[in-house]
C-alpha cells in the first residue's frame, strides 16, 4: 500500500506566517501552481489513486490505524491534509520516531510525501 501525504497549497496567510485553524483560506496563485504540480506528478507516477480522503483537523490524529484497517484492499490512497494533521499523522504511525515538527520530515505548502506500507511494516 502507498499512502502519499499532500499538504494543501500556499494560501497568503500561510504566506504571511498566520495560523489559518479552521478558516476557509483560499490558495493563492502560487498555491494553486503547487497543486497543480503535485498532481501532475501524481498522475505520472501513480495514475491509479483508489481512495483520496481530506479530513477535518479534529479527526486526523488516527486516521492512519483507520486507513490501514479500513482500505487494506487499496493499493494506493491520497491524504490531502493540513501540516499538522500530516505531522500528527507521521508522528502517530512511526510510534514517535518521527517527532511531531521535528526537523526529519518537513510538509512544505504543496509539498507531496509517500508512506509504503510493506506486509506490516512502515517505511518512510
Amino acid at each position: 500500500m502507498n499512502i502519499f501525504l499532500l499538504r494543501h497549497g500556499e494560501t497568503d496567510w500561510n504566506q504571511a506566517g498566520r495560523l489559518q485553524g479552521h478558516m476557509d483560506i483560499p490558495l493563492n496563485q502560487n498555491g494553486r501552481l503547487q497543486i497543480s504540480h503535485a498532481a501532475q506528478i501524481l498522475a505520472d507516477l501513480y495514475p491509479d489513486i483508489d481512495l483520496v480522503i481530506t479530513s477535518p483537523l479534529t479527526r486526523a490524529r488516527s486516521a492512519f490505524e483507520r486507513i490501514i484497517v479500513s482500505f487494506a484492499d487499496k493499493d494506493n490512497i491520497l491524504v490531502a491534509a493540513h501540516g499538522a494533521i500530516l505531522y500528527a499523522m507521521v508522528t502517530a504511525i512511526t510510534d514517535g520516531q518521527i517527532a511531531y515538527g521535528g526537523e526529519k520530515v518537513k510538509f512544505e505548502p504543496g509539498s507531496l510525501h509517500l508512506i509504503r506500507y510493506i506486509t506490516e511494516r512502515l517505511r518512510y
